[in-house]
C-alpha cells in the first residue's frame, strides 16, 4: 500500500478545491504572529522548515510502523525526530489501538474541501502533531474531518519533539467548534479578491509552525 499525494492538483484547484489546513492555517493565532515579528520573519521561516521537515518524516515512519510492523531510524535522523518517535513508542505501550487506516483522503463534495486524515483507529479519526502545543485550529481541522467521515470521535496525538512524551487528548465531535464554513467562506473571499488563491502551493503538510511552549513562556 503507497501513501497518496496530499498535493491539491492543478485541475482541483481551477475547480475550487482547497485543502481544510490550508483554510485553517490561513488564520494564524497572535501568539505565532508575535513570534514571527519578534524572532524575524527570514529565522521564522527557517525553524518552521526545519519543524515541517521534523513532521512530515515523524508521519513517514509511523506510516511505516503500521504498515510494515517496524520502522528504522537512520544516522541523519534528528534529535526531535528521536524524540517524537520516542513518545511515539511510549503511547503504544499504554494505548492498544487498533488501526484500520492511515493517511487517508477526506472529500466534501459540496463545498469542494478535502483533506488527509493521519488514522482511523475503531472509528476514531486520530491526528498527529509534533507541535509545540495543540492550537484551537488543530480541532477546528478535526471537526471538519469528522463531519466529513461521519466519525462521532476525534482525537489529536501530540508527540513533543523536546521531550520526548505525549499528549493524548480525545472529544466528541459534536463537543468541537463548528466553524469551519464561515471561516471556509472568508478565506475564499480574502484569497479571490487578492489573486493568490490559485497561486499558493495548497497541501496538507505536516507543519508545526508555532513556537515551542518553552519560546512562549519566555517572551
Amino acid at each position: 500500500m503507497s501513501k497518496q499525494n496530499r498535493r491539491t492538483t492543478e485541475e482541483e484547484k481551477a475547480a475550487g478545491w482547497v485543502s481544510v489546513t490550508r483554510v485553517t492555517d490561513y488564520f494564524t493565532e497572535p501568539e505565532l504572529v508575535e513570534w514571527k515579528v519578534k524572532t524575524g520573519l527570514k529565522e521564522a521561516n527557517r525553524i518552521s522548515r526545519l519543524a515541517a521537515k521534523t513532521g512530515t518524516r515523524v508521519h513517514d515512519l509511523i506510516y511505516k510502523d503500521w504498515e510494515d510492523g517496524s520502522y528504522k531510524l537512520i544516522k541523519a535522523d534528528s534529535l526531535e525526530v528521536r524524540n517524537c518517535m520516542s513518545a511515539w513508542e511510549e503511547f503504544k505501550r499504554n494505548h492498544r489501538i487498533n488501526i484500520s487506516h492511515m493517511e487517508f483522503e477526506l472529500r466534501d463534495e459540496a463545498s469542494l474541501v478535502r483533506g488527509y486524515a493521519d488514522m482511523e483507529a475503531e472509528g476514531i479519526i486520530l491526528d498527529i502533531k509534533t507541535s509545540g502545543f495543540i492550537k484551537p485550529r488543530h480541532w477546528i481541522q478535526l471537526a471538519t474531518y469528522a463531519k466529513i467521515y461521519k466519525s462521532d470521535t476525534v482525537a489529536i496525538l501530540r508527540l513533543d519533539r523536546n521531550l520526548g512524551i505525549y499528549e493524548f487528548l480525545e472529544k466528541e465531535a459534536d463537543s468541537l467548534p463548528t466553524i469551519f464554513s464561515p471561516l471556509l467562506e472568508i478565506y475564499r473571499f480574502y484569497t479571490s479578491a487578492n489573486g493568490t488563491e490559485e497561486n499558493r502551493n495548497d497541501q496538507h503538510s505536516h507543519t508545526s509552525d508555532s513556537p515551542t511552549d518553552k519560546e512562549i513562556s519566555s517572551r
